[in-house]
């Protein structure tokens, strides 16, 4: 059960970045028709949380992972988001082999895994949508790789 989690966190992370690369630099200031945080932001907002468990969980490994800014650009977005996945993965593995609750945090390791699954996924979506209202819309291939990874039809 170990292994499946760090892969599911790992497809996760791979996913994330994919999405990342797959968006033009001029899109990076797009929002959402009503508003909100804009693609860069999104991604921010990405990087502030896993920072967040980390801080929470494992304050230790915190100092590792930079904080960033939405308009930081593609090439630094992606370098934090590399060095905040690997460092997630760590805490991942140690809450996952010591059997321990996870340091303030209210559930299990699986839980704590699941939430920041679910959280990027949230945001990978409205990225999506915003992306599609500012005419900036993800191709079909981009689309379909996504989903694809997470039944091993491809590796990103």
């Amino acid at each position: 059960m170990r292994e499946d989690l760090l892969e599911a966190w790992r497809i996760n992370d791979r996913t994330t970045r994919f999405l990342l690369d797959a968006i033009p630099p001029d899109a990076f200031g797009d929002t959402a028709t009503n508003g909100g945080y804009s693609v860069g932001e999104q991604f921010a907002d990405i990087q502030a949380i896993r920072a967040n468990i980390l801080a929470y969980s494992a304050p230790d490994l915190r100092p590792s992972v930079s904080d960033i800014d939405g308009a930081a650009g593609k090439d630094a977005l992606k370098d934090a988001l590399a060095a905040s996945g690997a460092v997630l993965e760590t805490l991942f593995g140690r809450v996952l082999a010591s059997g321990e609750p996870v340091p303030n945090f209210p559930r299990s390791p699986a839980a704590l895994i699941a939430y920041a699954i679910t959280h990027e996924a949230y945001h990978r979506a409205e990225i999506g949508i915003i992306l599609a209202q500012a005419g900036h819309p993800l191709d079909d291939a981009t689309q379909m790789a996504m989903w694809q990874t997470w039944w091993g039809g491809r590796d990103l």
